[in-house]
């Protein structure tokens, strides 16, 4: 496969679901035992340690300073609660109904966009977005 064939794209995408539903399943068993906050704290040092090997193997490390501004604190808190909140969903709902919801954020970032910013999103779009959430 070349690095743009579909194929890899498709495979890569099967992969990243795989991993996807089998980290929200441990994130789960781990729910039950453990408060939800954290769970959010040990996720956030495994995934800390993972970006860190990635950013060194990369080559990469001299570029962390500038990534310290406020801006990047401000997203990396709201990624924080947008997580703690899905891992609380993960501990009292069954997980094919918090999958399903979140399955749902960009149909709702299209009708956001739509609403609050005034973006021109045409009928074609509008039917995908109903089409969506008829489903």
């Amino acid at each position: 496969m070349t690095p743009n064939s579909n194929l890899g794209g498709i495979a890569a995408m099967l992969a990243a679901t795989a991993f996807y539903v089998v980290g929200d399943s441990m994130m789960k068993l781990a729910a039950e035992d453990l408060p939800p906050f954290e769970v959010v704290f040990l996720r956030g040092i495994a995934a800390g340690f993972a970006c860190l090997a990635l950013i060194a193997a990369r080559g990469e490390l001299g570029a962390i300073p500038r990534a310290l501004d406020p801006t990047t604190f401000l997203r990396a808190a709201t990624e924080t609660g947008c997580t703690l909140l899905y891992i609380l969903a993960l501990a009292s709902l069954p997980i094919a109904d918090v999958v399903a919801i979140l399955q749902t954020a960009p149909l709702l970032v299209i009708l956001g966009a739509a609403l609050f910013l005034r973006e021109r999103i045409g009928g074609a779009r509008m039917a995908l977005v109903l089409a969506g959430f008829a489903g």
